[in-house]
């Protein structure tokens, strides 16, 4: 196998770019796989799933927003295949479908938990997702061995997701999807657009 030093030297911002992509294509591929197969058994941790993939894609899309801003990434991704720059145009449409700071507002709320001083008033959007889900059933289900708390997870969504009319929950975690499925893919074509550009085998599942 080659050394680091051989296929991604440290002075080549075109390999820190796919060095960084890989990483970040590497926690949403787990993530959608673990969504993929919680929706399969109709597994209650399903909606965790899609909020820490919508989280990372955040963080992800954002780093590809400044990496593309530097000249030698700007002109590796010019020369990607199609394929790989349909991909990137899928990660650029979702961004535009969520709306401005939807994204952002997910990855807040799945990584930081209300409390009553919070500089993203959490405490307050918490007795607003309270009041949201009123009518609906206080949910427990056995999964894995132990009591899931459902009715933590309907609220964590409601507050992920409450950007946006909550009526489009749905209709908002699969645009955030659709957009880390693109990910994935744009991350795919870059590592295989550069490893062929350097003669390097694939290294890829």
């Amino acid at each position: 196998m080659p050394t680091f030093a051989e296929v991604f030297p440290s002075n080549d911002p075109v390999a820190r770019f796919v060095v960084a992509m890989s990483i970040a294509r590497n926690d949403i591929r787990h993530a959608l796989k673990q969504a993929g197969a919680a929706n399969d058994l109709d597994s209650p941790d399903f909606t965790y799933w899609i909020r820490v993939a919508s989280g990372h894609f955040f963080e992800a899309e954002g780093a590809l927003r400044e990496w593309r801003k530097v000249d030698e990434v700007r002109r590796f991704i010019e020369k990607l295949p199609s394929d790989g720059k349909d991909a990137l145009g899928k990660v650029c449409s979702a961004v535009q479908k969520m709306g401005p700071g939807a994204l952002e507002h997910v990855r807040e709320r799945t990584f930081h938990y209300p409390s009553p001083v919070s500089r993203y008033r959490l405490d307050e959007e918490l007795a607003e997702a309270l009041r949201a889900l009123s009518d609906e059933e206080v949910g427990l289900v056995e999964a894995d061995g132990f009591v899931r708390w459902c009715f933590a997870d309907d609220v964590a969504l409601v507050l992920a997701y409450d950007k946006h009319d909550p009526a489009r929950l749905r209709e908002q975690s699969e645009i955030a999807r659709d957009g880390a499925v693109g990910f994935v893919n744009f991350a795919q074509g870059a590592m295989e657009a550069y490893f062929g550009a350097h003669g390097l085998p694939a290294l890829f599942d």
